[in-house]
């Protein structure tokens, strides 16, 4: 469990500690299904999401990622007919993420550094002199190339 909690219009979050292996990486806090918005169902399938629920009276937990927009199911003989041999594998290893599907699948996970313990190091700019500043990565990203057989829950951190 994470050690912080977050505010946000929403209301709180608190996420999870994830550290690594590797002494190189550094630990990062992640949080898991955080809504952005929502269909209502099939109510309002087609149309503009409307906000998220609005703020909740309870620390949201994100440690779990939330179900996925409705996908067609892989079928691995259908794939091989068209897909490259290393495409089927992937979709194969990501399969488990797209058994839990939903109309209200507009969430986002995020995955941030420890304040406090991002690296410090030297910025060269518009400055003349030598200047140290907190760096702190940001990662966008993108759905994968399957546009319909896919979910970003798949990527590991």
């Amino acid at each position: 469990m994470g050690t912080r909690t977050i505010k946000t219009k929403d209301g709180i979050l608190r996420g999870a500690l994830v550290e690594f292996s590797d002494a190189n990486l550094k630990a990062i806090e992640t949080f898991r299904g955080i809504e952005y918005g929502m269909t209502h169902g099939d109510r309002m399938r087609f149309m503009p999401p409307s906000s998220s629920q609005g703020k909740r009276k309870y620390t949201y937990l994100a440690f779990s990622f939330r179900p996925v927009c409705h996908q067609k199911i892989i079928n691995e003989n259908d794939l091989s007919r068209f897909l490259p041999k290393n495409s089927v594998q992937q979709l194969k290893r990501i399969a488990p993420y797209t058994i839990s599907q939903h109309e209200d699948c507009l969430t986002l996970n995020l995955h941030a550094p420890i304040p406090g313990k991002s690296a410090v190091m030297p910025l060269y700019g518009f400055w003349n002199d030598k200047r140290n500043i907190t760096v702190c990565t940001c990662i966008i990203v993108l759905h994968p190339k399957y546009i319909t057989l896919s979910s970003l829950n798949s990527h590991k951190i």
